[in-house]
């Protein structure tokens, strides 16, 4: 885990499959997407929320992802102050690159 503050409740993979399903937002969770990561069990079927055939080449995202990296950064001993500017360069850094950045404030 990277942001662990909000899940200090849930120390275990166990214990997070048993609060997992008591959340109505489920992935969508804003605590959960600091940490959680979704996957998939076969890259071929269609049976799962974000079948890879059908969304890989488009992206799929819950939601915008504002704010995370700034709060991944300052976990790992960054200042408060400096987190959103260090944030928008890494942003410009992974455009450069050709990463993918949409969902993310001042991505594509």
């Amino acid at each position: 885990r990277i942001i662990c503050a909000p899940f200090k409740h849930i120390p275990t993979a166990h214990r997070m499959l048993e609060e997992f399903p008591k959340w109505k937002d489920r992935d969508h969770n804003q605590a959960f997407r600091l940490v959680g990561l979704c996957g998939t069990s076969s890259l071929l079927a269609d049976d799962s929320e974000a079948p890879a055939k059908r969304v890989f080449l488009g992206g799929y995202s819950v939601g915008p992802l504002g704010g995370v990296l700034e709060k991944v950064l300052q976990s790992c001993g960054v200042p408060k102050v400096t987190a959103p500017s260090l944030a928008k360069e890494i942003i410009k850094l992974a455009k450069v690159h050709g990463l993918d950045t949409r969902g993310i404030p001042g991505g594509d």
